[in-house]
């Protein structure tokens, strides 16, 4: 609750204060109740003497726990007395437990919702190397099942555990009150209870450790056989993939039953325990009292009121003592949920600077000795020492293998990675002294990964301009012209106008519902409505078709002259036409010229260029 407690209004404020407040007035009336019901029941034993004194015009005299006493008229009015007393201190009763219960249910749902809320923030804005880190999966359980533990535990604070140790000593404080002999069987075994609940939530923290990491390993299991379902059915993997979740499951339900097990042993120990306390009280009182007699039934002293107030009394010992058990089992898991959670918020994010005499920069880009692994470990870079300049309003590729380092170096120009060594420079300023909102106007990347999200087609184009400055007083209608034009560039004006609902079509999650070029296209056409000064296409033309993918070549080339262009890809032929190529391989830069240059002084270019050709990939081919 302390990672929110500063962002609590005022309501939540004050259900925050209430909460506990009614839970204590509940609880005091809970511990009032059995003294009354036991005067009750020495009114109902005792009856017929009690009639004996009204005749004699003697007032009737209840005893009350505490040694306190009120003098009635007659019995009558003993008996309503008692009556209303005991159902107005029920139903009040009622009415604080409703409230407490309300104000710690609204505390801790607001509690959760504003962690919630407090971790996504930090999701989007962790380095790309902490997502990397931990995966989609662990970050999804962390946002959603370990904040609810967190709202799990934030309840059985307010409710529980202030109940719980008001129930422990009122009750214990009562049942001395009531009857001493039979108090000294709590001596013998509430120390026990306490041990068998302390060592058994000991063992229980390890166990929940184990159970969280398993819930891990299942949703990075579910997660990945639904992301290869395609894959799944082409390859008949159906029993691969279920003896592999088996595997999971089996494993989480060994560790669930674990500490299950073992935390829900303090329930039956504490009523075993529970039950001897009741009957070695019994053996106290009737071998310490010599007033109590074994006869059935006797007139005098047989039935002892304050045996049923201290029975009672055991019950609220014994309640306080569960409710705290089950308090712990939460608190052990909700202590390992806040660790993970707290390990995300720890987590670094993406510097932002702040530059408000932020000038105008030409579009030009430059690696100065740039060198870059995952892992941040400066001896085990990927990338070695690239060092290489972008001139303002070109076209430039680059190309090289599989696993040649392309994509990394398209992840550090978009600011996702941060190099382990060298610099970075846009218009002649280093990164580091340009304002990140100016910054991230000024790149635009369409990823390999088309993601696209729920909506509509003109929502997913749109939203690259939702937060820009630069368009914050223009009007529906210009937005809507310049997604038109954007879509026009990227050829997806096509495919859209073809939809009965055109722009308005719908897109399902991820654009389940597009094909693998519609997808590109529309992912195209979301960076080009920012009209960014350095435009990088990270082999995301890939799913095109050779004739639409050079008609949005030549789109780009004559509608965004004044725009650097970097075209990074495997195929030659989408990047021949570039002013420069820069030519990697295994993170190194190998080549750094024209197309015709580099046929006559770079090897690998030349091998590509030839395995493609013999491929029939060339684009003059076709045209």
């Amino acid at each position: 609750m302390g990672l929110v407690l500063k962002e609590f209004n005022n309501k939540i404020r004050t259900a925050l204060i209430l909460a506990p407040f009614f839970t204590f007035a509940q609880i005091v009336i809970d511990l009032i109740i059995p003294s009354f019901l036991a005067s009750a029941i020495s009114v109902v034993f005792s009856i017929d003497k009690l009639k004996q004194d009204e005749s004699g015009g003697k007032t009737i005299s209840v005893d009350f726990i505490g040694g306190a006493n009120i003098n009635f008229a007659n019995v009558r009015e003993a008996q309503i007395v008692l009556a209303t007393t005991v159902i107005l201190l029920a139903l009040c009763e009622l009415f604080f437990g409703l409230i407490s219960i309300y104000c710690a249910s609204y505390v801790s749902a607001n509690t959760s919702f504003l962690l919630r809320k407090k971790i996504f923030a930090k999701l989007m804005r962790i380095t790309t190397p902490s997502h990397d880190h931990y995966g989609s999966s662990t970050l999804l359980v962390r946002l959603t099942n370990d904040a609810y533990l967190m709202e799990v535990i934030v309840f059985d604070f307010l409710s529980l555990i202030i109940r719980a140790p008001l129930l422990f000593i009122g009750g214990l404080v009562f049942a001395v009150t009531t009857n001493q002999d039979m108090s000294i069987s709590l001596l013998i075994t509430f120390p026990l209870i306490l041990l068998v609940i302390g060592i058994l939530n000991r063992k229980s923290i390890p166990l929940f450790k184990e159970n969280q990491k398993s819930v891990d390993k299942i949703n990075e299991r579910v997660e990945e056989d639904v992301s290869g379902y395609k894959v799944i059915q082409s390859f008949n993997l159906h029993s691969f993939t279920n003896n592999k979740f088996k595997i999971a499951n089996e494993g989480w339900k060994k560790n669930s039953t674990s500490s299950l097990f073992i935390n829900s042993l303090n329930i039956p120990f504490t009523f075993f325990l529970s039950s001897l306390t009741i009957i070695i009280a019994l053996l106290l009182v009737f071998q310490l009292d010599s007033s109590v007699s074994v006869d059935p039934l006797p007139q005098d002293a047989a039935i002892r009121p304050n045996i049923f107030a201290f029975f009672q009394y055991n019950f609220y010992i014994v309640l306080g003592l569960i409710l705290t058990s089950l308090t712990m089992v939460n608190f052990n898991r909700s202590r390992v949920a806040l660790g993970r959670i707290k390990d995300i918020l720890s987590q670094p994010e993406i510097k932002t600077i702040t530059n408000k005499d932020q000038k105008e920069l030409l579009p030009t880009l430059e690696f100065r000795n740039i060198s870059f692994g995952l892992g941040n470990k400066n001896n085990n870079n990927f990338l070695q020492n690239l060092s290489f300049k972008f001139e303002a309003y070109k076209t430039y590729g680059i190309v090289g293998p599989t696993g040649s380092g392309k994509s990394l170096i398209a992840n550090i120009i978009g600011g996702l990675y941060e190099p382990n060594e060298g610099e970075i420079l846009i218009g002649g300023e280093k990164i580091q002294s340009i304002d990140s909102l100016y910054l991230s106007e000024m790149i635009g990347i369409v990823f390999q990964q088309n993601i696209l999200f729920k909506g509509t087609i003109s929502s997913n184009i749109k939203i690259g301009i939702e937060t820009r400055s630069d368009w914050k007083n223009q009007s529906d209608l210009q937005k809507n012209e310049a997604m038109k034009n954007a879509a026009k560039i990227a050829c997806a004006d096509t495919f859209i106008e073809k939809f009965s609902d055109s722009y308005d079509h719908n897109v399902e999650q991820l654009g389940k519902n597009l094909s693998g070029g519609q997808k590109q296209r529309v992912a195209i056409a979301r960076t080009l409505i920012t009209k960014p000064r350095i435009l990088v296409f990270d082999d995301s033309m890939s799913a095109l078709d050779a004739l639409t993918e050079k008609k949005v070549r030549e789109n780009i080339e004559n509608d965004l002259k004044l725009t650097t262009k970097i075209i990074i890809s495997q195929n030659i032929n989408s990047i021949k036409h570039a002013d420069k190529i820069l030519v990697i391989d295994n993170g190194r830069i190998v080549g750094f010229d024209s197309d015709q240059k580099l046929m006559k002084n770079c090897s690998l270019y030349q091998k590509m260029k030839e395995s493609q050709k013999d491929l029939g990939g060339d684009f003059d081919a076709v045209n």
